[in-house]
């Protein structure tokens, strides 16, 4: 069976949220067998900027205007923070949500955030991409293959999981009281870690080396470490002075940030203990990793 929209039912999709995700994951939907039939955000030149990426789809400023619109999915793309009260102002609208099935982006809330909606009869699920949106042309070259993590009702999974196979991604479900967790890990190794680059950026910075520069030194590096940690186990792939007990070296990297960064300093000290959890069975003696210790312990 077909509608006036020309997509088979259970495959048009509005999506709530005009960012990076949206757009993206609006774009790559439309691409396939899902037919973006409406495109929602905070103002109408957003929603007409997100629709004309997507290359589909009504642009909408109020959400009320969904109960007019065709769409079998709704793919809620916006910040975490605006989830609960969007919840709230949808459960309260005119949507025959029995035959709904609702879909949120966020990595840090479950599908329980959805729970008005669950409670008027809507499939509910949440489905994360573990991918980095900082720019959607780019973005859309790298969904493909990375793992999104779903949780939701019986209905909602399979919704979830069907919109993966369409994205070309590979579905992992967790648990919803797991998700903080979850969203942790994956914060640390996209964010965190481009944090920790900014700081070696910025180090460099104090030797005359201007940031352009200083990412042009370091992408080699960085490169060759993300290579070793995913081909490697994660103790092997792991370089440098703590690594080979060189204390005496790491006493020079703590003198010199002393001088230029206190914050730097806390930052080696926290890291290099995490990394000689890893890595001392085995690979030190037990007086390097005593000596060492007592370096990045001391105040």
């Amino acid at each position: 069976m077909r509608n006036i929209s020309g997509a088979p039912y259970g495959y048009r999709v509005a999506v709530l949220g005009a960012g990076r995700v949206g757009r993206t994951l609006g774009y790559l939907l439309g691409q396939g067998r899902y037919s973006i039939t409406a495109v929602l955000a905070r103002t109408l030149p957003h929603a007409r900027q997100a629709a004309r990426f997507i290359g589909k789809g009504i642009p909408l400023d109020d959400v009320a205007a969904l109960a007019h619109v065709e769409w079998d999915i709704l793919l809620i793309a916006t910040p975490d923070h605006a989830l609960a009260p969007i919840s709230h102002v949808l459960a309260g609208t005119r949507i025959l949500w029995p035959a709904k099935s609702v879909v949120h982006c966020s990595g840090y809330h479950s599908s329980r955030v959805l729970a008005p909606l669950a409670g008027r009869g809507a499939a509910v699920a949440s489905m994360h991409p573990l991918q980095t949106f900082a720019r959607p042309r780019e973005a859309i070259h790298q969904v493909r293959g990375s793992y999104f993590a779903i949780e939701g009702s019986g209905r909602g999974v399979r919704t979830a999981r069907q919109m993966v196979r369409e994205l070309g991604g590979k579905a992992i479900v967790i648990a919803p009281k797991n998700k903080a967790l979850y969203h942790c890990a994956a914060s640390m190794a996209c964010g965190h870690v481009g944090g920790l680059i900014g700081l070696a950026v910025s180090l460099l910075g104090h030797i005359g080396i201007h940031e352009s520069k200083a990412k042009a030194l370091l992408h080699p590096l960085i490169a060759g470490t993300i290579h070793n940690l995913i081909r490697m186990p994660l103790a092997a792939s792991i370089t440098g002075p703590i690594s080979r007990g060189d204390s005496e070296t790491v006493r020079g990297h703590l003198s010199a940030l002393s001088h230029v960064d206190a914050a730097a300093t806390s930052v080696y000290k926290q890291i290099g203990l995490e990394i000689l959890k890893r890595i001392e069975d085995g690979r030190l003696s037990a007086g390097e990793a005593r000596a060492l210790r007592r370096l990045l312990r001391a105040d």
